[in-house]
């Protein structure tokens, strides 16, 4: 699914707005025939976006996940561009990596799981070539961290949905897109 992508068309209706946790909730945009359902636009951004009505603009979105469209910048016909400056602070995208950690922890013990499903095969295998139980120990551990590390790294860093640096680097890209 795309984070981030631009539209652009004659502005021909808004709907009314509800707030709610900061930021504008509208049922539908339309943009010549085209239709944006389920839009969030910061207070910011909401009149601007009153202002653009009936004009020729360029909008782009960041897409946070199938229920969350956010719009992150506005440009006008005259060539302005109007962008979203509510941004998170980064302390709280920090804050928020730490409360993902019990999901990577959560990662750390399937990846574990896993890897002692893989090793019993390598364990009947030493058995039936009468090596010794020592090694075991070494080739069980190896893939147990390298997944675990890897899952771990995914969680924090690259997921859309996990990962807040992943999120903020996605809607940093949308709102320098136009």
């Amino acid at each position: 699914m795309e984070s981030v992508f631009i539209s652009k068309g004659h502005l021909t209706r808004v709907s009314s707005s509800t707030v709610a946790s900061g930021m504008n909730h509208y049922s539908f945009i339309e943009i010549d025939e085209t239709r944006v359902d389920g839009v969030q636009v910061s207070n910011y951004l909401d009149d601007d976006l009153r202002r653009c009505m009936g004009e020729e603009v360029e909008f782009s979105f960041y897409r946070k996940n199938k229920n969350e469209l956010i719009l992150a910048a506005i440009k006008n016909n005259a060539g302005k561009i109007f962008r979203d400056q509510s941004l998170p602070r980064m302390s709280l995208i920090w804050t928020e990596m730490i409360i993902c950690l019990p999901i990577a922890f959560i990662c750390g013990c399937i990846a574990w799981l896993s890897s002692f499903f893989i090793s019993l095969p390598i364990m009947f295998l030493l058995k039936s070539l009468d090596l010794s139980e020592t090694i075991l120990g070494s080739i069980a551990f190896g893939p147990i961290f390298l997944i675990w590390g890897g899952l771990f790294v995914w969680v924090m860093f690259f997921s859309k949905k996990f990962s807040q640096r992943a999120a903020y680097r996605y809607f940093e890209r949308a709102r320098n897109s136009l």
